[in-house]
């Protein structure tokens, strides 16, 4: 994440929640019923979710990994990538990170604890050997001699042949709990702990030890939970450290763990849009419109300008009421306008799409029955969370209920770096590349994903 020119950047499923429903919704939760089957619907009614867990933290059986604690990932700074080569974009003060600092306190004493307990440590850079910024000198001075460093283009630090091969020695050898800390929060960070969950081990990320330039966390931290990672604090990794025999799971969402691992493919996306009109975004119910409304902007604007033309996206826009696609976005060339998401599913699978991408003004019973329907088909929803607003409601309290049937959360952020997965154009062709100049040159304010105003 060196120059922006340079890379693009379910919950609590009581039956309260469709009281408000019941009267006048009973034949659509028959219908639901009998499509998903009543045994998914009870299994999420009735999920226990995890407080604490039993733990035995040493050095035979864990590892301390540190992702990208540099220089250049620090809001506020002069060392901060994007105020460095884009110094007429301001940061928007409502992104300043007020606890990073703490955080990389927290992340040093980590290192610490690690060093004295004779745990194995491993860092990353993002970068290379030749072209990176500095680990930060806080975190670096606490580092045993004996740490393991690594370079990496790929956000997905396992996808780079020596850190896997360093990892899966960790395995063979009995370590099978790594312990994570680092940077940023929901694209190197979330993509890594995926893949380390992937090759087997217990991951715990220390939650109160990672940062980003996206101060919503959400999104990312539930993704991880429904990914069977656990999710702690500082001084939990640190009583363990210690001799204590279990750990409080912090922060915990009220949703269920997937039934297996979601990694993005740009070549298996399709952009799923609902109820893009004039009408239907005025009404819409957000608590920070004008934030939705940057990335709308954006989205669109990556969609029509980069991942049509470069890489197949395809794209779909849902009204079952027959209303026109904005104006005020840019519209795809392939732009498919559709009355439900039954011509959604088809129209996915005639084009060997598998990875759906949902955004826009959605009611409950809009998104719960899309979900169903494309989970039915094999079909994965992946919600963008500070890209979607509500009817009638902000979807902030529904959703927690799709993610429970197995929709993945998600943002524009953490979807666009999962789409582009390398720093310096290496992951995309010829024709991708041109897309992304394309996109770029075509965009009439700046596209830095990283200084998007704030969204809650």
């Amino acid at each position: 994440m060196i120059k922006n020119t340079q890379k693009l950047a379910c919950g609590l499923l009581i039956a309260g929640a469709f009281v408000s429903h019941s009267a006048s919704s009973g034949h659509w939760q028959k219908e639901k019923n009998l499509q998903w089957g009543s045994h998914a619907l009870v299994h999420a009614q009735h999920q226990h979710i995890e407080v604490e867990k039993q733990v035995l933290f040493n050095k035979d059986n864990s590892a301390l990994l540190i992702i990208d604690a540099q220089q250049a990932y620090v809001p506020g700074t002069a060392d901060f990538w994007p105020t460095l080569y884009y110094p007429q974009y301001p940061v928007p003060p409502q992104n300043i990170d007020h606890d990073i600092l703490n955080k990389i306190t927290r992340i040093a004493t980590l290192a610490q604890g690690a060093k004295e307990a004779g745990l194995k440590t491993s860092i990353t850079y993002e970068g290379f050997p030749e072209m990176h910024s500095p680990f930060i000198t806080q975190i670096e001075s606490e580092l045993s001699e004996t740490t393991q460093r690594f370079y990496k283009a790929y956000f997905n630090s396992t996808q780079e042949a020596p850190i896997n091969n360093a990892m899966q020695q960790l395995l063979d050898n009995g370590i099978t709990q790594i312990i994570v800390a680092g940077a940023e929060t929901d694209v190197c960070v979330l993509q890594t702990v995926l893949g380390l969950k992937k090759m087997g081990f217990d991951v715990f990320v220390v939650s109160d030890a990672v940062f980003s330039t996206e101060v919503y966390t959400r999104p990312t931290f539930k993704r991880m939970q429904q990914a069977g990672i656990k999710l702690t604090k500082t001084d939990q990794i640190l009583g363990a450290l210690n001799g204590e025999e279990k750990i409080i799971l912090s922060p915990r969402y009220g949703i269920q763990q997937r039934y297996n691992l979601y990694q993005g493919n740009r070549h298996k996306m399709a952009s799923v849009t609902f109820n893009l009109d004039a009408n239907n975004i005025k009404l819409a119910e957000h608590d920070n419109k004008e934030a939705i409304a940057y990335r709308a902007r954006q989205w669109s604007n990556y969609v029509t300008y980069s991942f049509v033309p470069g890489s197949g996206m395809a794209t779909f826009n849902i009204s079952a009421e027959g209303k026109s696609y904005t104006a005020a976005l840019s519209k795809p060339a392939n732009l498919q306008s559709v009355s439900n998401i039954n011509q959604v599913v088809k129209g996915m699978q005639q084009a060997g799409k598998n990875q759906a991408i949902i955004s826009g003004v959605v009611s409950e019973k809009e998104l719960i029955n899309a979900t169903i329907k494309l989970i039915e088909a094999g079909i994965v929803p992946v919600i963008l969370e500070d890209n979607l607003m509500g009817k009638k409601m902000d979807p902030i309290h529904f959703l927690d209920t799709v993610y429970s049937l197995g929709a993945i959360p998600s943002t524009f952020k953490t979807t666009g770096y999962e789409m582009t997965q390398a720093i310096e154009f290496i992951d995309l062709s010829e024709d991708e590349i041109n897309s992304v100049i394309n996109m770029h040159n075509n965009s009439d304010t700046q596209t830095l994903i990283e200084l998007m105003p704030a969204l809650r």
